[in-house]
């Protein structure tokens, strides 16, 4: 698996528009990406600083997801609102997450 870690500073003015186009490539990337496997995004309590976490099945699918219209769309988009980022790759060793039952009490 390979995994990509974005860390993004945005403009405070511009926060809630660059929540709403990143939330929406995340949905998009879910939807459309068969080999995107994860896509979390994080924002920090200050609300500048933003944090995905991306599993692809390789280094080609997440090349592949650069191509792709939804993520240019974002890329494009928000190009103004970023003040900073920050792009680095992972080797996944260890996926620790497993399944939780769920239950219910009645």
């Amino acid at each position: 698996m390979f995994v990509v870690a974005v860390e993004f500073v945005v403009k405070s003015e511009h926060a809630e528009a660059f929540e709403r186009a990143v939330i929406e490539n995340a949905e998009d990337s879910l939807r459309q990406e068969r080999d995107c496997l994860v896509f979390d995004v994080c924002r920090s309590i200050t609300g500048t600083q933003f944090f995905l976490y991306e599993v692809y099945e390789d280094a080609d699918a997440f090349e592949h997801h650069l191509t792709l219209p939804h993520f240019l769309t974002f890329s494009e988009g928000s190009k103004d609102w970023v003040c900073s980022k920050k792009v680095n790759t992972f080797a996944l060793v260890g996926d620790l997450r497993s399944p939780k039952e769920s239950t219910s009490e009645g």
